[in-house]
């Protein structure tokens, strides 16, 4: 049995579906566990194709049982698109399995080590990736430009490890214009750089 068809209707191809939205019944039918679906981008965490067709990865048949009750009821049915292994919609947000390692006495090899920003994307977070360098979405025009420009002047030689002054005062009013308080940092350079920006009196 492969992985479940996904909505046209979904956002994502992370979204949860809602069947019968405009059913009579008081009752909502949730089903968490509803979908094999491992997003390309995770590849197959590891696992072989038996494994992520098991029962580690989802509860085989639950959506079928789910869709009879939501018709003999006339309620809707929420289902998750994705499968538990990627993120487990029946935990907490802060639930240590979360994100599951183990899952009965299957290892998931693609979750062993993930970072705290793949958490927190995982979790419905926006995150922006710069783990190899660059963001996850195409290079902005003006910032295009500047780049030539800098290279047209020469300005290509590393800084100063507490940055640019001229950068950290633009980072600092835009922080506070944004009304940040405080930040969370994932990587010892932006740590250093937050660091540096404290100081130049944005609040920690």
């Amino acid at each position: 049995m492969g992985a479940l068809p996904q909505a046209a209707s979904s956002v994502s191809d992370t979204d949860p579906v809602v069947e019968n939205r405009g059913g009579a019944s008081p009752f909502i039918i949730l089903c968490d566990h509803a979908s094999n679906f491992i997003p390309p981008r995770y590849g197959s965490l590891g696992l072989s194709s038996a494994e992520r067709e098991a029962h580690v990865a989802w509860d085989p048949g639950a959506l079928g049982v789910a869709r009879e009750m939501a018709r003999l009821l006339d309620a809707s049915l929420v289902r998750a698109t994705v499968s538990r292994l990627v993120i487990d919609c029946n935990r907490a947000l802060d639930a240590p399995d979360l994100i599951a390692t183990v899952s009965e006495t299957t290892e998931i090899p693609g979750n062993a080590k993930i970072t705290e920003a793949e958490r927190l994307r995982r979790a419905g977070h926006d995150v922006v990736d710069f783990s190899v360098g660059e963001p996850d979405f195409p290079t902005p025009d003006h910032i295009e430009a500047a780049a030539h420009r800098a290279l047209q002047d020469h300005f290509t030689k590393y800084t100063s490890n507490p940055g640019i002054a001229e950068l950290r005062e633009a980072v600092a009013h835009f922080a506070v214009y944004q009304g940040y308080p405080r930040a969370t940092v994932l990587s010892a350079a932006v740590d250093d750089a937050w660091a540096r920006l404290q100081e130049d009196g944005v609040g920690g």
